[in-house]
């Protein structure tokens, strides 16, 4: 097998990580080079991660060259401010010797750790997730890389962009998944994050708990979905909205419950795109309204009608959460009214928020 066969197949590998990580050194071999580096930065955070390497440099320079030196590689700056993308770069025509070795990152990061690496020829792809590079290397004692040189590259420059594409969007989905789990496992409520068509991601305990327990919430065929079946349809419509091109949030209340169901878009990554479900129960009036409900013999009806209207909710838009009549509404006020003993809404409410602060039962 030649070796640009080789290669080609190596560079067809872009999950096979056994592959990939022989890939430099056979580039360097077909390009009679010393080094060959294949990076990747981040579009969410600018970060760069080395994808391989052919071992030329130590550990430690290749972490001091992401973490500090990178944004000041004249290579890859021209190379990406070229627009040429997964085709050959001799990149000693977009950056002339004498403009290299006067550079910052030619003084104070190659020099400094005893190289002399200045020839280079590479090529770069982007894609949603960021932007890569593959950067084929001599040194200043070396020819620079020729005609020749670059039209080998060419030769595997779309099986390479292929590879270096998928290897840069599975850094950037791990990274991603990293921070949302942080995300996730920091909220109290219960919370979870579900893709296209409602599919479950990630979330944490209290939403699984729930989910468990169908209460309100239920995974079905690895879809999030509502326990009602007046608002499944409503809350499929939701998810669809926060995930299209121009996402939207949305929540509502679950019927005879004091709990919302909040829907709101990620939109860091519209190629991949997440909604975060939030189920929100209304716990600021709850322990009052439990204990005036107690005292008074409020119905569970009742008792979220009275909760509502210490939220400051009007009469249509309690009826509206809770899917009922405004007349049932209205009713349920004038039994409230009636069992507490008051004469007008607003004396109503006072007396529930009265009951929060008093540690005597009314």
């Amino acid at each position: 097998m030649s070796a640009l066969h080789e290669i080609a197949g190596f560079a067809e590998c872009g999950v096979d990580d056994e592959a990939f990580e022989r890939l430099p050194g056979k580039l360097s071999e077909l390009c009679e080079a010393r080094s060959t580096l294949i990076q990747w930065r981040r579009r969410c955070d600018g970060d760069v991660n080395i994808l391989a390497h052919s071992g030329y440099f130590s550990k430690d320079h290749l972490q001091r060259y992401a973490g500090e030196f990178s944004v000041h590689d004249p290579w890859a700056t021209a190379a990406k401010l070229s627009a040429q993308e997964n085709k050959p770069l001799s990149l000693a025509e977009l950056v002339p010797a004498s403009v290299y070795e006067n550079s910052f990152f030619y003084n104070e990061f190659v020099r400094t750790i005893g190289d002399d690496t200045f020839h280079c020829i590479g090529m770069t792809v982007t894609n949603s997730w960021g932007s890569g590079m593959v950067a084929i290397q001599r040194g200043r004692s070396q020819e620079p890389f020729s005609r020749k040189d670059v039209s080998q590259l060419g030769r595997v420059a779309p099986q390479l962009g292929r590879s270096l594409a998928v290897r840069g969007s599975i850094v950037a989905l791990g990274q991603r998944a990293l921070a949302l789990d942080a995300l996730i496992a920091a909220l109290h409520e219960p919370a979870a994050l579900v893709g296209r068509g409602g599919a479950l991601m990630l979330a944490n305990r209290s939403f699984e708990r729930m989910a468990e327990e169908g209460d309100m919430i239920q995974v079905r065929a690895g879809r999030v979905v509502a326990t009602d079946a007046r608002l499944a349809a409503r809350m499929e419509v939701a998810i669809a909205n926060s995930q299209g091109r121009w996402p939207v949030s949305d929540a509502f209340v679950v019927p005879k419950r004091s709990t919302s169901i909040i829907l709101s878009p990620l939109a860091d990554q519209p190629q991949a795109p997440l909604t975060l479900v939030l189920v929100k129960t209304a716990g600021r009036h709850t322990h009052r309204i439990k204990r005036v409900a107690a005292r008074f013999g409020l119905t569970p009806a009742e008792a979220d009608v009275a909760s509502s209207l210490c939220e400051g909710k009007a009469v249509k838009q309690i009826a509206a959460e809770r899917h009922v009549a405004v007349s049932t509404v209205r009713f349920q006020v004038r039994m409230l009214l009636e069992k507490l003993g008051c004469a007008r809404q607003a004396q109503m409410v006072a007396l529930i928020q009265a009951a929060a602060e008093s540690k005597v039962a009314i």
